[in-house]
């Protein structure tokens, strides 16, 4: 199994990366997915980008630390549940005619859930 550690930080940085473009790129999201520049929609983008840089950061800081089994569960749960109801959602996006580039992110998302889910399922792996 690939160590957790190396986990907690590709999504870090995953996520830190999406909470930099929703914050700052709001706009330009909503163009590529042509939807309205209404301001109710960029100011939900950015709040919905600072929640993805807290979550960032939240598992980068927790790299070191002895995730699955008991150890970390409420970490490990929140990434699983995160990122599986994204997938669900992005894949139902894609399936009603999205952008093409949402079925990268819905790949993207689909294998963090996976792999968050057999470390909540596996036994405790120490730091690594």
């Amino acid at each position: 199994m690939i160590s957790p550690k190396w986990l907690l930080t590709s999504s870090a940085v995953f996520l830190g990366l999406a909470g930099a473009g929703l914050t700052f790129l709001p706009q330009e999201l909503l163009l590529h997915v042509r939807q309205p520049d209404a301001r109710i929609l960029v100011v939900f983008i950015q709040t919905i980008g600072a929640a993805y840089l807290a979550f960032a950061m939240l598992n980068w800081m927790s790299r070191g630390s002895t995730v699955g089994g008991i150890y970390g569960r409420p970490l490990v749960v929140a990434n699983v549940v995160h990122f599986t109801m994204v997938a669900i959602l992005l894949i139902k996006w894609a399936a009603a005619g999205a952008p093409p580039g949402i079925m990268v992110f819905a790949g993207l998302y689909t294998i963090f859930a996976v792999w968050f889910g057999a470390v909540m399922f596996g036994s405790p792996q120490p730091r690594g």
